[in-house]
């Protein structure tokens, strides 16, 4: 028998756990003189192996299915899933030693509540992250369902999930921007921040994470992804340093201390709050800078696909949110279904 090979007993039943040919783990045992299986989806022996334990505890529970708890449905969808772990470690003291018949929509209600107030969790929760969380309870208990391991009665009566949050479409005009830079004047790494975010239209992290190594002098960009680091879902461009920009960077890099543009790599997201405050302007987060940036291109009428270059995001992505800010686009389309009747 392979190493690898694990083999349980329960109930007279012999069931053997070993790989297949494409790595992946699988429950064999035999039934009725037929041979079965079931894969564990893992391909380490470790993970398997939990699944497996996983399996024929809930296997045992059969004989009562009503009985099963959301942590027993949760672990049978989510043994595997990283997202699903996350998501539990807060969803788990209120909902894991409840049958889901339990999970009504009052203890619903009380635990978003909870989220949104900060009373659960390390910080308040938004919305999105919270519809995230209630989809994925109902997942796990409709896969029980379709793998007929509970029936639909045993399933609460609940309100339906509120709509997808809409995106976020708060952006500075001129006057706030401004009020800003006032606010920020003397405060050295709020007001960099402040020029990197809206003259690059970066995310917060590769601006906080940026070297000196990535400023280019000789041929004016910054290559916000350093050298040997693999791009994510959150793309690292590399962006030009603008005319604007250069002599505020200039002026950093002659006085630098260390190896960051930023000084340091600490959060700035609380001195950003301080500093709207202090400007009377509302609702600004780095996220905000970023969208204010590529908003002022696209009004500007820069090209789609260059907002797209320099944002790290896809052409689709940036006409479902900045084409509204892009009419120029459409006008000599518009302007020739009538030109000729005009004239």
């Amino acid at each position: 028998m392979s190493r690898k090979t694990v083999r349980r007993e329960q109930d007279g039943v012999w069931y053997e756990l070993r790989p297949a040919a494409n790595g992946v783990f699988y429950i064999h045992w035999s039934e009725n003189r037929r041979s079965k299986r079931q894969s564990t989806g893992a391909k380490e022996v470790g993970a398997a192996n939990a699944f497996l334990e996983e399996w024929l505890r809930l296997a045992r529970s059969q004989t009562n299915p009503a009985a099963l708890t959301c942590r027993d449905l949760w672990e049978a969808k989510y043994a595997n899933d990283e997202r699903g772990r996350f998501s539990w470690a807060n969803m788990e003291p209120v909902f894991g030693d409840l049958r889901p018949i339990e999970a009504t929509q009052e203890r619903i209600d009380a635990y978003i509540a909870d989220r949104i107030a900060g009373r659960i969790g390390k910080k308040p929760a938004a919305p999105s992250t919270i519809r995230l969380e209630m989809s994925l309870l109902r997942a796990s208990w409709n896969h029980a369902v379709k793998k007929r391991r509970i029936a639909t009665t045993d399933l609460p009566i609940l309100d339906p999930l509120p709509d997808a949050s809409p995106p976020r479409d708060r952006w500075l005009k001129d006057d706030e921007v401004k009020r800003l830079f006032a606010a920020a004047k003397g405060k050295y790494r709020i007001e960099l921040f402040l020029w990197l975010a809206l003259e690059t239209a970066a995310r917060r992290t590769a601006i906080l994470e940026l070297r000196w190594e990535q400023v280019d002098w000789e041929t004016g960009v910054i290559h916000y992804l350093p050298a040997g680091q693999v791009q994510t879902k959150k793309r690292r461009a590399s962006v030009p340093i603008s005319a604007a920009l250069r002599p505020v960077l200039l002026r950093a890099y002659e006085e630098r201390t260390t190896p960051y543009v930023m000084g340091r790599p600490s959060p700035i997201r609380e001195a950003l709050i301080a500093t709207a405050k202090a400007a009377g302007v509302a609702g600004v987060t780095p996220h905000v800078l970023r969208h204010t940036a590529a908003t002022r291109m696209a009004r500007a009428g820069v090209p789609l696909w260059l907002i797209a270059k320099v944002l790290g995001n896809t052409v689709e992505q940036v006409e479902n949110v900045y084409a509204k800010h892009s009419p120029e686009m459409l006008v000599s389309a518009v302007e020739a279904i009538s030109g000729k009747r005009a004239a």
